[in-house]
């Protein structure tokens, strides 16, 4: 056999012997390990997700405290909105403000709904969805099973004929 043909066979011999090793190992890890990764990644989306809601409202709450601590009178608008209190007084300034009231009420009700609202969870891929099934994890153990045994089979080391061959280039037994 040549040199070329040599390296051919080995490099072949490499290629299916990896992927059918990696497909045994897929097979193996897919369960516990794998899954546990993956519902690791959702949890961990979910909780930066939540400390970028956090870091967004405390944001929101403190450009409201700065804005009261520049302006009072803000802090009874807002306590009335807060709190629903309709008692006015004739010394309150503020009290024909209705324009600022609604817009304080609609910032006051677009915070309670970023509370509420709850971001879709991501999903895992569909192909480890279906790697997980235990009939594809078997099937793949048994395909990546097949493939290394074929692998030895015909890419193998070469047969004694072929090495001997190499070493006595003259036949004696004729």
């Amino acid at each position: 056999m040549s040199r070329w043909a040599l390296i051919i066979r080995f490099l072949l011999f490499c290629l299916f012997f990896t992927v059918g090793a990696g497909a045994i190992t897929l097979s193996i890890l897919i369960d516990p390990e794998m899954t546990t990764f993956f519902q690791n990644r959702q949890i961990l989306g979910e909780i930066e997700r939540e400390n970028q809601r956090i870091q967004d409202l405390t944001e929101k709450y403190q450009a409201q405290i700065d804005l009261i601590q520049n302006n009072p009178d803000i802090l009874r608008r807002l306590e009335r909105v807060t709190f629903g209190k309709t008692h006015h007084t004739e010394e309150d300034p503020s009290a024909s403000l209705t324009a600022d009231n609604k817009a304080l009420l609609e910032a006051a009700q677009s915070v309670m709904d970023d509370l509420k609202e709850k971001p879709a969870e991501p999903q895992m891929p569909q192909w480890f969805q279906r790697c997980r099934q235990s009939n594809t994890r078997t099937a793949l153990f048994a395909a990546g099973s097949g493939l290394v045994l074929l692998t030895f089979l015909f890419y193998g080391s070469p047969s004694k004929s072929i090495i001997q061959d190499k070493k006595y280039p003259y036949n004696l037994s004729s």
